[in-house]
């Protein structure tokens, strides 16, 4: 038996143009000194335990040392924002039973 394949069939209003690339080319904005500090840091750090001994591929280990104080400094930023989310839910909650109290005092 044949296999039918579904047609495409596209209307002219599907067809969009592409759109011409402007003059200018795009960058990045310039990190700020706080910005760039981290990094800085974490680098230095890399550099002097890769010259604590010799090690098989310094590259990536400096990459890899790098990525894992990137990485902690990051998941200790999310924890900090989840206790404040999770501070932030429990407010209301807690009013909500002071009201719910003082409208039962007011009876």
């Amino acid at each position: 038996s044949k296999i039918h394949a579904p047609s495409r069939v596209i209307s002219k209003m599907a067809v969009k143009k592409p759109m011409k690339a402007s003059g200018t080319q795009w960058k990045l904005k310039p990190f700020s000194s706080k910005e760039t500090a981290p990094w800085r840091a974490a680098v230095k750090s890399a550099q002097k335990q890769l010259k604590s001994r010799k090690r098989e591929h310094p590259a990536l280990f400096m990459l890899a040392t790098v990525g894992l104080q990137l990485y902690e400094a990051a998941q200790e930023l999310y924890e900090q924002q989840s206790s404040k989310s999770a501070a932030m839910k429990a407010a209301p909650k807690k009013t909500k039973k002071m009201a719910m109290k003082a409208m039962k005092a007011k009876k």
